[in-house]
């Protein structure tokens, strides 16, 4: 049992180093190369004009380029937590394929059941609004980043994607300087760390005598670095799929139109 969870750790260690470690640089370097169109330097410029120089007025950035306060950057935090349908609808499919995987009980009762399906709901839903609230919220606070999603100025596809899949890692801080995103990896992590207070282990497989001989594995490091990485995984997806190819606003379309809305 020892022996497989240090492999297991280490398994997750790897696949979490590799997805924040080697893509960043080279993400980094290509973004920094191109700064957002409308994104000027605060620092005065100086025009030469016909022999004389002439010092410009310094350019503001626009306007969804500016700080947010602490305060903002709170409220913020809470409406991408509990106005965010996927704050609901991912714990609810992580708690039905996990009671799927559970090992059955002789003498459960469908109302059992029922329970236990509530009950890895309010796990669930506890890891991902913690995760949601920490890494858009709080975290943006203390390390003066910008929390929310600015679509790419770019229009193929391929960029795009790239794009969007990268602001998970990377991230403007107040002052619209490309950062690693230090808070929501910080959040990530934080929400997992904490379901190790609330999550327990549960049989996986019993000997002819029903003892236990395994256990679906729930706390400690190997399931703390597992659900980073769902964390992180089901980031990039909500980046690229709603935040940048906007598919819940396509998806609401035709309801729209049948509302006459």
């Amino acid at each position: 049992m020892k022996k497989r969870m240090k492999k297991s750790f280490g398994e997750y260690f790897a696949i979490c180093f590799c997805l924040l470690i080697l893509p960043l640089q080279a993400l980094a370097q290509e973004q920094s190369a191109s700064k957002p169109s409308g994104v000027q330097s605060a620092e005065t410029s100086t025009v030469e004009t016909d022999a004389k120089s002439v010092t410009a007025v310094p350019s503001q950035p626009p306007i969804a380029f500016q700080k947010l306060s602490a305060s903002q950057k709170l409220e913020y935090g809470a409406k991408v937590t509990y106005l965010n349908p996927g704050t609901y609808i991912g714990p609810a499919f992580r708690s039905y394929f996990t009671q799927r995987n559970e090992l059955p009980v002789a003498g459960k009762t469908k109302g059992d059941n029922f329970a236990d399906g509530l009950s890895f709901y309010g796990r669930y839903f506890a890891l991902q609004s913690t995760a949601n609230f920490l890494a858009s919220g709080v975290y943006p606070a203390l390390f003066k980043q910008d929390p929310r999603y600015f679509p790419s100025p770019k229009k193929s596809f391929g960029a795009r994607l790239l794009f969007s899949s990268s602001q998970t890692f990377l991230t403007r801080s107040d002052a619209g300087r490309l950062q690693y995103n230090y808070s929501k990896l910080a959040g990530f992590m934080t929400s997992a760390a904490i379901a190790n207070a609330y999550e327990k282990n549960t049989p996986k497989a019993l000997d002819a005598q029903g003892r236990i001989i395994s256990v679906n594995q729930r706390t400690g490091p190997s399931a703390t670095f597992r659900n980073f990485g769902i964390l992180i995984a089901s980031d990039v997806i909500g980046n690229v799929l709603f935040n940048e190819f906007r598919l819940g606003a396509k998806m609401a379309t035709p309801f729209k139109k049948l509302f006459g809305k």
